[in-house]
């Protein structure tokens, strides 16, 4: 069942310090989340795209970080939870930059593939359930594993939202797997 809502598709990109510990992450993703989910928005896309050096060496609250992880977010939500994601951002010691973009949802539609609910649950991506920071053998392996991604009407992309009522659990259970 499709949902008619008409809310903007949003892409966050955000670094997370590298000397977390994988509860730091897995809760700042889960905060993040929760903050965009929210009166009604969806969560399309979440990937871990694992650790990566920065340009430069960065200080948040006298903690110098060299690397860190890199995760994305595509979403509907209203404007208004972009603000309070950014606001959330910069108040989370953990969170060293973030940037959000607004983003035409036909020209991605070939990138977003569709499924009966949103990617959040899905165990074969690298999405909310496994947030959890990448080692360093397999930092780079999103650049040389690339799936063929199925077409997508725009309208597939409004799907009814799910919520992530027992989120925490779920994620707690995924990390005492690994």
């Amino acid at each position: 069942r499709l949902l008619e809502i008409n809310m903007p598709l949003y892409e966050t990109l955000f670094f997370i310090r590298g000397r977390c510990q994988p509860s730091e992450v897995v809760a700042t993703v889960t905060r993040a989340a929760k903050c965009l989910t929210t009166d009604g928005g969806v969560i399309r896309q979440l990937d871990n795209l694992g650790k990566r050096p920065l340009a430069y060496s960065m200080t948040k609250q006298k903690q110098k970080s060299r690397f860190g992880y890199l995760y994305r977010f595509r979403t509907d939500c209203a404007p208004s939870k972009i603000d309070s994601l950014a606001r959330s951002f910069r108040l989370d010691e953990n969170v060293l930059r973030y940037i959000t973009t607004k983003i035409n949802p036909k020209k991605i539609s070939d990138d977003i593939e569709a499924e009966e609910r949103p990617l959040l649950l899905t165990p074969d991506r690298s999405t909310i359930n496994s947030v959890r920071p990448m080692d360093e053998s397999s930092r780079m392996s999103w650049l040389f594993n690339s799936k063929q991604s199925k077409g997508v009407s725009p309208s597939s992309l409004h799907q009814e939202p799910s919520r992530i009522d027992g989120l925490s659990h779920k994620l707690s259970e995924i990390l005492s797997k690994k």
